[in-house]
């Protein structure tokens, strides 16, 4: 697992960029001290044109969208996310402020009233940038699943799906919330 974090002030002697990386199953830190960046830099130089960015980064979805989705969950944190090989697709789940919090401190994943999460999936492909690594492509589908609470305490969901190009809604009722709303937060270190 590797992260880059833009700062032009705090990393200001390594391009403006911080680095962390984790290797292995069990995600040892790697590098004994922050010198290891000048490895990273090292590495990067090469595509200082691009921002010292290999992969290309998600385009906002509204540029893509004709403006009838209610919201942007590309605006909101991720929670989880999910490669499918067999269908050649990616997803990463986001969530609101309340979603994202009750992810985080909740492992039974029971979302409160006023939650709402999006899985957005994208088709994979190739990336140009770094030989073998996969990218999201073409946007394939955003499902959204918003909580709610009766007088009783008790939780019901809406769920709406949005496919296409460009995207437009195709379904809403219960559709595929159970399956959303048992998805779990990644564990990061």
């Amino acid at each position: 697992m590797e992260f880059m974090i833009r700062d032009r002030k705090k990393y200001a002697g390594t391009l403006g960029w911080g680095w962390a990386r984790w290797r292995g199953g069990d995600l040892k830190p790697y590098g004994k001290d922050a010198g290891f960046s000048e490895e990273c830099v090292g590495c990067h130089t090469p595509v200082r044109s691009s921002d010292y960015v290999f992969t290309e980064p998600l385009a906002d979805l509204r540029g893509g969208v004709s403006g009838s989705m209610p919201r942007n969950p590309l605006a909101w944190n991720a929670i989880t996310s999910s490669i499918d090989p067999h269908a050649s697709t990616m997803s990463t789940l986001y969530g609101n402020e309340t979603a994202v919090r009750c992810a985080r401190m909740d492992s039974r994943g029971e979302y409160p009233a006023g939650s709402v999460i999006a899985l957005v999936t994208w088709a994979e492909r190739a990336d140009p940038r770094w030989f073998g690594a996969r990218i999201p492509g073409q946007l394939k589908m955003v499902e959204f699943v918003s909580v709610r609470e009766d007088g009783g305490h008790a939780r019901s969901y809406d769920y709406e799906d949005w496919e296409g190009s460009p995207l437009h809604r195709v379904q809403a009722g219960d559709g595929r919330a159970a399956y959303l709303v048992s998805l779990r937060a990644s564990v990061l270190p």
